[in-house]
């Protein structure tokens, strides 16, 4: 987690609960919670959220991290993979009532795992989501669309708007927009 991204959540949270942190105090919360990814951290706040009533102290939010389960998947990359450009994931556009909407799958090239809702062991956040996978849709894909520079852009200015959006999705535009303007 970037200091940037932490600092974005602890607007948020200061928000929350109508209390400020001194910049001093941000300054040693990163020092002892830059650690986590991004994504861990926002899991962290949302459990502080439904449980606490004033904005919790540093030892409280280390005291949550430790007491959830929490294992960092490592991806192993397993070569190129042309349909997915080496991130996991497809989206694609269904039609309802004459209307485009975009769904995500997970690429059958095995970078990302199948999310599964009703499988989490956990009765309270047990939920029946889930992400298909490129099998089970049927979806016959050769290669990925060329991307333009433009589209990136694009991807990037909107992505920029966001602040709750990992620094990891973030760095593969960047990455991609780097090659796409070499060539």
């Amino acid at each position: 987690m970037t200091f940037t991204e932490f600092k974005q959540y602890v607007t948020e949270m200061q928000n929350f609960y109508r209390q400020t942190l001194s910049d001093t105090e941000i300054e040693k919360w990163f020092s002892n919670i830059g650690f986590m990814s991004i994504e861990r951290f926002n899991y962290i706040l949302e459990q502080i959220y439904r449980n606490n009533k004033f904005i919790p102290k540093l030892s409280e939010i280390l005291e949550v991290h430790n007491s959830i389960p929490y294992e960092e998947k490592k991806i192993e990359v397993k070569g190129n993979c042309d349909k997915c450009d080496n991130i996991g994931y497809l989206l694609y556009t269904k039609m309802i009532n004459n209307r485009p909407y975009t769904y995500a799958c997970v690429c059958d090239c095995g970078r990302q795992q199948r999310y599964d809702g009703t499988k989490i062991k956990d009765l309270k956040h047990r939920n029946k989501s889930y992400i298909s996978t490129v099998q089970e849709l049927g979806i016959q894909i050769k290669a990925n669309k060329t991307i333009t520079p433009q589209q990136i852009v694009k991807a990037m200015n909107f992505l920029n708007k966001t602040s709750i959006v990992s620094e990891k999705i973030k760095e593969i535009l960047r990455r991609k927009y780097v090659e796409m303007t070499r060539k």
